[in-house]
């Protein structure tokens, strides 16, 4: 059995982009209301466009991680062993777990 090292080049880029989602978004979160603000919306509507904002980003990310695997353009293997397509729990799963944790926080 053959090991492969680890690829810390890929964990560094991909920690990296998770570092410069972190900055990004609540730099967006805070220029984002005011320019609502000019637009003339009142803060009641701007509240909705924000929290409606981030349901649907937490929506889109869900599907993104479950499509992204489908449109790898080439694997990366050393052996020619076929590549399996990871498990991930159906979107009920998800959602269902999510209502049990939301109905035992409240």
């Amino acid at each position: 059995m053959s090991t492969q090292p680890f690829p810390w080049r890929k964990t560094f880029i991909l920690g990296f982009g998770v570092f410069g989602i972190s900055i990004v978004w609540p730099i967006f979160n805070s220029f984002i209301p005011p320019m609502l603000e000019q637009l003339g919306l009142a803060s009641l509507v701007i509240g909705f466009i924000m929290t409606w904002d981030s349901i649907i980003n937490v929506y889109l990310t869900i599907n993104w991680g479950e499509t992204s695997p489908r449109f790898r353009a080439r694997q990366h293997h050393s052996t020619s062993t076929p590549s399996r397509k990871p498990s991930l729990p159906p979107r009920s799963e998800i959602f269902h777990s999510l209502q049990l944790l939301k109905s035992k926080t409240a």
